[in-house]
């Protein structure tokens, strides 16, 4: 999945780089082609190269047409790799409003925030040992957290057919 708010200016600024790199590539090669073929006709020396500008700038154009998608493909899996990790704690707060409990992230390993994963499931701990109630049924499996049977919820259950089921109507 694209998160095209993380990774969408990533991908642009670095496109833009390589497009810019390339332009001024091709742009200081017929310049130096040009150069080469103006001193040439002015000495009269006509032993320079042969091949056509389209030629000589040919291999150019062939190498940023393969390397342009597969830098493309790289970009995305490298932002999806931060973009990622920011779905995943997005929607773990999403969830903490909607229902009042919090449960831990869990990230790939080759992602690239796994600093800020343990940060926030020592956070997870914390309210959990403060707020018995944050504790979530897949939580109250692990040994190091335990939840007080009957602990009421503080925020306000979404819809109402889950209030009467909690109400016992």
């Amino acid at each position: 999945m694209i998160k095209w708010s993380v990774q969408g200016p990533i991908l642009t600024r670095l496109i833009g780089y390589f497009l810019a790199y390339n332009a001024a590539a091709i742009i200081l090669m017929l310049g130096g082609i040009s150069l080469e073929r103006s001193l040439a006709s002015v000495s009269g020396d006509d032993s320079g190269s042969s091949m056509s500008m389209a030629q000589q700038v040919r291999p150019i154009l062939i190498a940023f047409a393969v390397m342009l998608p597969i830098m493309i493909w790289e970009l995305l899996k490298l932002t999806n790799r931060i973009a990622g990790p920011i779905y995943r704690f997005e929607n773990a707060l999403a969830a903490f409003v909607r229902t009042g409990t919090m449960t831990k992230v869990h990230l790939r390993k080759e992602d690239l925030t796994q600093d800020l994963e343990s940060q926030f499931n020592e956070f997870v701990e914390a309210m959990h040992a403060l707020y018995p109630e944050t504790v979530t049924i897949e939580d109250m499996s692990d040994a190091e957290t335990t939840v007080a049977p009957g602990t009421p919820n503080p925020l306000p259950l979404q819809n109402e057919s889950t209030v009467e089921a909690a109400e016992g109507k």
